[in-house]
């Protein structure tokens, strides 16, 4: 029977508390940015209010995933089948 297993990677806990921690980031932005108006009182595009939170989410993310690969803490483990040379 073959695999179905995809070749990603598996978060690890630092990768799933990060994980998390955006998502709540995410959230968060979305409610100031969502409820913004300009000065004639018009919001914000839905499509550009929402991307723009995800953004933020996403470049939080990011950044805090560089930071913890710079002190040696994995945000993903290593594939199983991958070559022990390679990491």
């Amino acid at each position: 029977m073959p695999s179905s297993k995809r070749n990603q990677p598996n978060p690890t806990t630092a990768g799933n508390i990060l994980g998390a921690i955006s998502g709540l980031i995410m959230m968060a932005s979305a409610v100031p940015i969502v409820t913004w108006r300009n000065a004639a009182g018009e919001p914000l595009p839905k499509f550009v209010a929402i991307f723009a939170a995800l953004m933020v989410g996403v470049a939080f993310f990011a950044v805090c995933a560089g930071i913890l690969g710079l002190f040696g803490i994995r945000v993903t483990e290593p594939d199983a089948d991958s070559n022990p040379k390679d990491q």
